[in-house]
């Protein structure tokens, strides 16, 4: 029997990758269920980017996005709730589509928070790093999409 080398490990996981890469998400699996598949978010903390994907298992939306490495834990949920705009204190949440409940307010996706005079908080060249105190930002323009293209009840994905 051959032994596992880290250099072996390391193309195994490059490999598995590309697999994925190739596959889309098909037959991932959620904290508690079995094969996630079908229309859905996919929000990864640790790469700080969400996926969507249709009803026909195509990749449609790829990008990168600012989160918590904490909030939420990952595993399986539901678009609850829709507010154009949300709000978090003075902050404006464009597009916010909620998916689950922290321990002080909703939890969603929804364009870079705006101050009252209009300005971001943050610019989209800082998407990818985890900036937020538990939401899902992204650019203006990927929150209205998502906004507009999953209804109440659209399954959520967050992986770890």
């Amino acid at each position: 029997m051959a032994s596992i080398t880290a250099r072996g490990l390391r193309h195994a996981g490059i490999a598995i990758v590309a697999l994925v890469v190739l596959l889309g998400t098909t037959g991932c699996y959620g904290e508690g269920g079995g094969p996630v598949t079908g229309k859905r978010i996919i929000y990864s903390i640790g790469q700080q980017r969400v996926v969507l994907v249709d009803e026909n298992e195509t990749v449609i939306g790829d990008f990168p996005v600012s989160g918590n490495l904490s909030l939420p834990k990952p595993g399986i949920y539901h678009v609850i709730n829709k507010k154009n705009p949300g709000r978090s204190g003075s902050l404006s949440l464009p597009y916010f589509t909620g998916f689950t409940y922290g321990p002080d307010s909703d939890i969603g996706f929804h364009g870079i928070p705006l101050r009252s005079d209009g300005t971001p908080i943050e610019s989209e060249a800082e998407l990818g790093q985890p900036l937020s105190h538990g939401c899902v930002r992204m650019s203006q323009w990927w929150a209205g999409w998502i906004y507009d293209w999953a209804p109440i009840g659209t399954l959520v994905e967050v992986q770890g």
